[in-house]
């Protein structure tokens, strides 16, 4: 079967002409970004956070994919001493980007939105969502090579191996004759959707080692693609040296992450197995002393009932710890936290109780000084009285006074005429 690439001009609007490589790549940004929008409340992004982290990596992975593509190519894109050798050398729109370019500004992005948001969400988690989705986008562009006639292997000249898609039939290609070649950009496709469909399992199943889809990616890309570069004709030699790195130093890497991972885990169980033997004890000596002193006033029972349910809002809080199996320092964290509630609760009650002091203090002051003004008033009023009652006495010894005083005057005077 012979399958020759299709015109590279989509369709024209006016003097504007968009081509098939741009759509098949748009299209492989829309389905990342719908991935996104639908998985990223996993790990509790919103989707305004994904849109923004999309705003970040797919400008800068389409940057430096070109950059990378021309560096190697110097000869070709350098120097820039006009502004038409400055347009060409990013001139995308003739083909001439590299992936690892686009990881690495991809990658920058990626650290860039997670500085943004790492309150929200972990680096390794963050990883662990882009990596489906990176695959699947590369295995889609890769479809733009075969519009754009690059990315093709070694000349298959043996007529029996002449089909696709172990061949592809190249008629446009500068430099190259017409024929059929090794149709490597199908092969990286093929592995490529089905390391994304692995890495959709892993991603929906893993919950031990968040990030290692990340190790996993750069150790399964980067053996492939330097595998690839030994039959592709295009190919640059540094770029196969890097891969040869690369893949490697991410292996080592990966099974260094895992043996540390598992190193903390099963700190965090040590310390979860130590926890509940103090969760028991907390819980018997709870009930030794609730005993004798159920047997105390109502108030004392109170009492009793709310320390008992302080102590068990912190028992259950050190058992979602145990239970959780998590690192050593969030268990810490976590019991840090219990007891803070715990104290905090305490505090309320303690404030509550003294807020009930003072707010009957204030109700008896109230009482006492109502008193005194009654009692104040009582006395006024009996000081009245007497007033009152002392007033006529001292009117009546008045008109007493000049009573006999009128009986003497007569008498004086009888006197005065005997004399």
């Amino acid at each position: 079967m012979t399958i020759s690439a299709i015109d590279r001009v989509a369709f024209s609007i006016g003097s504007l002409t968009v081509e098939w490589y741009g759509i098949i790549a748009t299209t492989a940004i829309i389905l990342g970004l719908l991935y996104g929008l639908h998985e990223g409340s996993r790990i509790g992004l919103t989707k305004d956070d994904v849109l923004e982290l999309f705003l970040w990596v797919i400008p800068l992975a389409v940057i430096f994919s070109r950059l990378v593509y021309i560096i190697p190519r110097a000869d070709q894109y350098f120097p820039w001493d006009s502004w038409d050798a400055f347009v060409n050398a990013w001139a995308i729109w003739e083909g001439g980007i590299t992936i690892i370019g686009g990881i690495i500004g991809g990658v920058l992005g990626g650290i860039i939105f997670w500085l943004r948001k790492k309150k929200t969400v972990s680096f390794g988690k963050l990883v662990d969502l882009v990596m489906p989705i990176l695959l699947l986008c590369q295995a889609i562009g890769r479809w733009g090579n075969f519009i754009n006639q690059e990315a093709f292997g070694i000349a298959i000249t043996n007529p029996n191996l002449q089909w696709f898609p172990f061949a592809v039939y190249i008629d446009r290609a500068v430099g190259f004759v017409d024929g059929w070649y090794a149709a490597t950009f199908f092969y990286e496709s093929v592995l490529n959707f089905i390391a994304a469909a692995v890495f959709f399992i892993i991603w929906r199943k893993n919950k031990k080692y968040p990030g290692i889809l990340g190790f996993i990616y750069c150790a399964w890309y980067f053996l492939i693609r330097a595998l690839l570069e030994f039959i592709r004709l295009d190919a640059v030699p540094v770029t196969q040296v890097l891969c040869f790195i690369v893949f490697p130093l991410a292996l080592a890497s990966g099974i260094v992450y895992m043996v540390l991972r598992n190193r903390k885990l099963k700190q965090a169980e040590s310390l979860a197995s130590g926890v509940m033997p103090e969760i028991k004890n907390a819980e018997m000596s709870n009930e030794s002393e609730i005993i004798p002193q159920a047997v105390n006033s109502d108030a004392n029972k109170k009492a009793v009932v709310k320390d008992e349910t302080l102590q068990k809002d912190k028992v259950a809080i050190v058992k979602k710890v145990a239970d959780s199996k998590d690192n050593t320092e969030k268990i810490k964290d976590v019991k840090t936290n219990a007891n803070t509630e715990v104290k905090e609760k305490a505090q309320t009650k303690k404030t509550t109780t003294e807020a009930n002091v003072t707010a009957k203090t204030k109700k008896t002051t109230t009482e006492v000084n109502k008193t005194a003004k009654t009692n104040k008033a009582n006395t006024e009023v009996n000081k009245t009285a007497n007033t009152n009652k002392a007033t006529p006495t001292k009117v009546n010894e008045t008109a007493q006074t000049k009573k006999t005083a009128s009986k003497s005057k007569p008498n004086m005077t009888n006197s005065e005429n005997k004399g």
